[in-house]
């Protein structure tokens, strides 16, 4: 039944990427900040918006090794993608998929490939709402190494496009 849906969608099970499968449920593993810090106010200049970006970084998470998350969606296809000064991933899901779904499994996948083992987590998102989903949680789904103590997840809608 299922490898009957996945030929008619024009896929196979070889495709699937695994959602993470540890559940975590510790007191201040995950900070969500969605508008502490004030670089994720859209209403300042770009050009502050990354000198606070810069500045909120190299005070507050000097210690972290830093993941960005992407998504993007069109009417023929939808992709994900994250990056840390390690490695990269790009990956293309079905279209069927919403940018929410998209972003969450963005997220999802990029603590599964990307982490490290002996620092703490920075992950850089520009999905408010999913970020809001997350937040309203109290068991996080995610795969993570022993050895990480704290990830602190930023809202950076403004900042993907003017960083480069």
């Amino acid at each position: 039944m299922i490898a009957n849906l996945f030929a008619d969608l024009n896929n196979s099970t070889d495709h699937i990427i695994a959602l993470p499968d540890t559940l975590f449920s510790r007191n201040n593993f995950c900070e969500i900040h969605l508008s502490d810090f004030s670089f994720q106010n859209k209403a300042h200049p770009v050009f502050l918006i990354k000198d606070l970006f810069e500045e909120a970084v190299s005070k507050e998470f000097y210690d972290y090794h830093i993941i960005a998350t992407d998504e993007s969606k069109s009417h023929s296809f939808t992709s994900i993608a994250g990056i840390s000064n390690l490695q990269s991933f790009v990956y293309r899901i079905h279209p069927i998929n919403s940018i929410f779904t998209a972003e969450a499994l963005a997220i999802c996948q990029a603590l599964d490939e990307l982490s490290v083992t002996d620092k703490n987590l920075l992950l850089l998102t520009d999905n408010y709402s999913v970020l809001q989903a997350l937040k309203c949680l109290t068991i996080l789904l995610l795969r993570m190494h022993p050895n990480h103590t704290q990830i602190a997840i930023l809202v950076c809608s403004k900042l993907a496009t003017n960083l480069t």
